[in-house]
């Protein structure tokens, strides 16, 4: 046969290297730490000590080499059944049958061997929310109120960590930057190891008003708002004007931007009376205008009067 000789080696080289693989004196050792797990809890029941992250023992595993790299690959775990008529505690020892391993695969050690469980009923309730906040709202602006929706959620966990729960935090809300009401959506603070919400967020409704202050300007000249350029003017031609708003907005406002008016109409009278109207910046109100209302008088009748008193003011100086 054409390349007998090459074929039977090649069968005799695979012979021997899986004899070398297989073989008893291809021996491996591996340490891992090795879960526990606990099973057919009752669904009433949970499992508080030891706590998640220490349910592990470290197994030291020794065999052939290569069903050791497989037992690595596989991450192994100890499977218990929970006892019937379970109660707040037991014990349970660990041994190689709560393992899936091959028969092939010893276990030389497990440390901790034994372990204690503690174990709490479920229970449910009803907490109000607390909201956690930062800051305080601008200068300027007052905090009226934060109004949370629901004000209450329901959590579940062990009964002795629910018990010692009074409320359920947000997660901080920032006030430094807020000037006007608004709501948001926040999320809450897991209240303890075990417990959990039923609800994982809630609304936040925060209320910002700003702090109103008032200011008076005198002497304001009142502005004439007709159609062309009628001969007519009011009387007085200055009021007082009062107004209020934010007081960060007060405190900036100037002068002209405060303007008292008034609106002359073409068909108008002399001696008709008319109101005083006032234009502010959109962020204030009028608290009061005095004199509210003013004549209107003809330019000419003014010039006449003002002539009179300045002859009887010159008659007066020469006697």
């Amino acid at each position: 046969m054409k390349n007998a000789g090459l074929k039977l080696l090649s069968l005799l080289i695979a012979v021997l290297l899986s004899f070398f693989v297989h073989g008893s004196s291809n021996t491996s050792v591996l340490t891992l730490s090795v879960p526990v797990e606990v099973k057919n809890l009752p669904d009433n029941k949970i499992i508080l000590l030891p706590y998640p992250s220490d349910r592990q023992a470290q197994v030291t595993f020794r065999g052939p080499s290569y069903l050791i790299s497989r037992i690595a690959g596989r991450s192994p775990r100890f499977r218990l059944k929970a006892p019937e008529n379970i109660d707040s505690r037991f014990k349970v020892t660990l041994s190689r049958k709560q393992l899936a391993i091959p028969p092939a695969v010893e276990v030389v050690n497990i440390e901790p061997q034994e372990f204690e469980f503690t174990l709490d009923d479920i229970t449910t309730k009803k907490l109000p929310v607390q909201p956690n906040t930062i800051g305080r709202v601008p200068r300027g602006f007052r905090l009226e109120q934060l109004k949370v929706n629901p004000y209450q959620v329901e959590v579940i966990g062990p009964r002795t960590e629910v018990e010692a729960i009074k409320s359920v935090e947000t997660y901080p809300v920032d006030l430094r930057d807020i000037r006007e009401t608004k709501t948001l959506n926040v999320d809450l603070r897991i209240p303890g190891r075990y417990t959990v919400l039923r609800t994982s967020s809630v609304t936040l409704e925060v209320q910002v008003t700003s702090i109103q202050a008032e200011r008076k300007f005198k002497n304001m000249p009142i502005e004439l708002r007709m159609p062309g350029k009628l001969p007519f003017t009011v009387e007085p031609s200055t009021v007082s004007v009062e107004v209020s708003g934010p007081k960060n907005v007060i405190q900036k406002l100037k002068r002209n931007q405060v303007i008292p008016y008034v609106r002359i109409k073409k068909d108008v009278r002399p001696g008709e009376i008319v109101n005083v109207s006032v234009d502010l910046p959109k962020e204030l109100s009028l608290v009061i205008v005095d004199p509210l209302k003013v004549q209107i008088k003809e330019v000419s009748s003014v010039r006449q009067i003002n002539k009179n008193d300045s002859l009887g003011d010159k008659a007066v100086n020469s006697k």
